[in-house]
């Protein structure tokens, strides 16, 4: 699920979900790729959580934010988002942005017959996708040489 704030709000609204959800702060980035929410070569601050309520991405910015984003009502975590986009346009649904590559995760957000607004995304295992960065099979083991280094190495 995803949800919006402002920087004067962020801190208050953090403190109070995580306390009345017995929840767990699993990131909270800064100075995060703004390209993600339609602002290429901005930042802004992501912050992610965790809950028996479920995840939660809490978006915070200045409230400008170019079209569709802000009209999403929510966010869903896929296995694999290039078959599901694959899926929802040959039901009906329009691609309104993406797919982007926000690093740990690619996402795209789609409008379903009737007007429902969603982001959706996958999540990336950081090695895999290092290692397949010239692939066209995201998301998928390649064959690991041992002459290849890890990002961090």
């Amino acid at each position: 699920m995803n949800g919006h704030a402002t920087a004067y709000l962020a801190d208050a609204f953090i403190h109070a979900f995580l306390r009345f959800s017995a929840g767990r702060l699993l990131a909270d980035e800064r100075k995060a790729d703004a390209g993600e929410i339609g602002r290429a070569g901005e930042t802004y601050r992501r912050i992610r959580m965790e809950s028996a309520f479920g995840k939660l991405q809490v978006l915070v910015t200045d409230g400008h934010l170019p079209y569709p984003f802000g009209h999403e009502l929510t966010g869903y975590e896929v296995k694999r988002l290039a078959e599901t986009l694959d899926k929802a346009k040959a039901a009906g649904a329009r691609l309104l942005f993406g797919p982007y590559d926000a690093g740990d995760r690619d996402t795209a957000i789609l409008q379903f017959p009737g007007g429902y607004i969603a982001e959706v995304h996958d999540v990336i295992d950081p090695a895999i996708k290092y290692l397949n960065k010239d692939s066209a099979m995201p998301n998928r083991m390649p064959h690991f040489r041992e002459s290849e280094k890890w990002p961090d190495q």
